[in-house]
């Protein structure tokens, strides 16, 4: 309900309730008035009196008013009266936490404690200093935390989300002789997880600044391929080369002349012996072969099957 339909309700109500109010010689105290419109019809009825109703009906609008013709009130611990039929304006001194005189008074305190006349910067907010609210700048990165900080809950979600959304760093933790960033779970989950959410971007980086360093270190555990099976098209997978040559067919190394292609055989070659299997880049293709001497000295081959790793430079 708009302030001007809300006047013109208060105005209506207010003539109908108190036809005679214009005349009265001596205004009573002030009273507020409760009524109800009902949208579209222009009527209105007044409720919360005696033998009236306590609330509107349903899809009523309810509203209220003060008398205005015995708008009488005395400012609070100044003595100020509010002046005139329909409420006129005040005067007399201010209390409470205003000081100086109405019609101006002037904001000295906030629920009891003083604010200060200083004038603020750009930039500055309002925050108390012990002794007065005053204009103060904010501490760089919207707030300081305490170290060494330890904490704990519950949650199904994160229990901190830090965005950045220009080129920097979301986070640097860096110790000068211990760990930087430990992670770990005592369950099923993931100790450390990383994800890149475009084809160019890195999930995970491991760097030495000294060349004859270590970047990656694994003290217990293998590395694992999830999802790794039968041609699959994960960087880690295992195929069948048809008697002896056949494509590999991965966007790990189609295209790829660097990619690093290790091979394992999983059985023996016809003849019992070991299977020998290597790799050749195919340029004209633009796909590596696996190649292997599976023929038997009858002349004939079948099936065989290696182990396949791709690393990308």
């Amino acid at each position: 309900m708009t302030a001007t339909r809300l006047a013109s309700l208060a105005a209506a109500a207010a003539a109908l309730a108190f036809p005679a109010a214009a005349h009265a010689q001596q205004p009573a105290a002030p009273r507020t008035l409760v009524a109800c419109a009902v949208p579209g019809s222009g009527t209105m009825y007044r409720i919360k009196e005696p033998g009236l109703p306590s609330r509107c009906a349903a899809g009523h609008e309810e509203f209220s008013w003060t008398d205005g013709a015995a708008a009488r009130a005395s400012a609070e611990k100044g003595g100020a009266e509010a002046q005139g039929a329909n409420g006129g304006t005040a005067s007399g001194a201010a209390g409470g936490d205003l000081t100086g005189s109405y019609p101006n008074p002037v904001v000295a305190r906030l629920q009891g404690r003083a604010l200060s006349t200083a004038a603020p910067a750009s930039g500055q907010v309002l925050g108390w200093n012990g002794t007065s609210w005053a204009p103060t700048t904010p501490a760089a990165g919207g707030g300081t935390l305490t170290l060494p900080f330890a904490g704990s809950s519950t949650s199904a979600t994160s229990l901190v989300d830090v965005t950045n959304n220009g080129t920097g760093r979301a986070g640097n933790f860096v110790s000068a002789s211990g760990t930087g960033v430990r992670g770990g779970t005592h369950g099923a989950g993931v100790g450390v997880d990383g994800y890149a959410s475009a084809s160019t971007g890195i999930a995970l980086r491991a760097a030495n600044a000294y060349t004859s360093g270590t970047a990656l270190e694994i003290t217990r555990g293998a590395i694992r391929v999830a999802g790794a099976g039968k041609d699959t098209p994960t960087a880690a997978f295992w195929t069948e080369i048809a008697c002896q040559a056949r494509y590999i067919d991965s966007p790990y190394a189609n295209g790829n002349p660097n990619a690093i292609i290790l091979v394992t055989p999983r059985e023996s070659n016809l003849d019992g012996k070991m299977l020998n299997a290597f790799v050749q880049y195919d340029a004209a293709a633009a796909k590596w072969m696996l190649k292997t001497d599976n023929i038997s000295s009858y002349g004939y081959c079948l099936d065989r099957q290696v182990n396949v790793l791709i690393i990308r430079p």
